[in-house]
């Protein structure tokens, strides 16, 4: 994996597996995303032209999301995105918690 660090940024997007003996494979593609999912909800990765996001949505529809997200205020009604640095909570109607 150390070697993976002095690598230079790839020009398209790529996903790292490591296996349990240290072995690394590279899966290259051009989707901006990933996304895991089932009955349950969701779990998504996105690294695009917005910033990075990580999203997680329940079967009832709540989701968090972490990194890059925009957003309407519920008190002034505009349309605000916040940095990667933060963390939003929605309900059902993606009405912003918190």
């Amino acid at each position: 994996m150390q070697e993976l660090r002095k690598q230079p940024p790839q020009t398209q997007p790529f996903l790292y597996l490591g296996g349990p003996a240290g072995n690394v494979q590279r899966v290259g593609g051009t989707a901006k995303s990933i996304r895991i999912f089932d009955p349950a909800g969701t779990f998504t990765v996105t690294n695009d032209e917005n910033g990075p996001n990580i999203t997680l949505v329940d079967k009832e529809g709540y989701s968090t999301e972490i990194g890059k997200t925009a957003f309407v205020q519920p008190k002034t009604g505009m349309q605000e995105q916040v940095t990667a640095a933060s963390l939003a909570l929605f309900d059902k109607g993606k009405v912003l918690w918190w």
